[in-house]
């Protein structure tokens, strides 16, 4: 359905389900989010104390991108050898 300018949006159950999809997109991008900034922190070599989040889903996704930051640091991918590993922040 393409909704022109000038015409209003869905509305009744369909408008309901595309506002409900919109905020499980955005928790999930806020979990991916924490994910990549402990991923960050993990390959810059900062300590898990750093942990910003006190919410137990992000704290875990900060937490385990933390730990694949400080592998991937272990194993040499830092810097331009590490580009590859990066997602759009």
């Amino acid at each position: 359905m393409t909704i022109q300018q000038g015409q209003p949006g869905p509305t009744g159950p369909a408008a309901h389900e595309t506002e409900k999809d919109s905020m499980k997109r955005q928790k999930r991008d806020m979990n991916s989010r924490a994910f990549d900034r402990g991923y960050q922190a993990g390959v810059g070599g900062r300590s898990l104390e750093a942990c910003p989040h006190t919410e137990e889903a992000a704290r875990q996704n900060w937490v385990c991108g933390w730990r694949e930051g400080r592998a991937d640091q272990w194993d040499g991918l830092t810097g331009v050898s590490g580009v590859h590993k990066l997602r759009a922040v």
